[in-house]
């Protein structure tokens, strides 16, 4: 048991060293990281509900998770391959689509979130 807790921890160490990686090398990782913790105090001073609160983390670490997958598939890639490929072209044009993409619908569902809690405050909406 004591070498599962180890490894495990071992494996933790290396996610951190990822996490630190991007962000000391990864312009557009340092800004969504602002643009999220801006997100999220926002949300703690309007008091968010347990409804809104969840949409809004998995929204912003839905942005964050495919920014550091997009990140390792561009690393790979560039050690893979030194000249200018077509398939490394698209491989990582599609990374950078699915960043988009989880940073539309961050868009979409905090457009959900502020209608549903101005509805809620009776502000608009109902």
């Amino acid at each position: 048991m004591v070498e599962v807790v180890k490894k495990h921890i071992s494996s933790q160490k290396f996610a951190w060293n990822g996490i630190k990686a991007a962000f000391s090398t990864e312009l557009n990782f340092r800004i969504e990281l602002f643009i999220g913790f801006l997100v999220f105090a926002v949300s703690l001073i309007l008091r968010f509900d347990l409804f809104e609160w969840a949409l809004v983390v998995v929204s912003v670490f839905s942005v964050w998770g495919s920014e550091l997958f997009n990140s390792a598939l561009e690393y790979l890639a560039d050690a893979l391959v030194k000249e200018e490929h077509k398939l490394i072209k698209y491989s990582k044009d599609i990374g950078a689509a699915a960043v988009l993409i989880a940073a539309i619908q961050s868009v979409i569902l905090g457009i959900i979130v502020l209608i549903h809690y101005l509805g809620r405050h009776g502000i608009c909406c109902g």
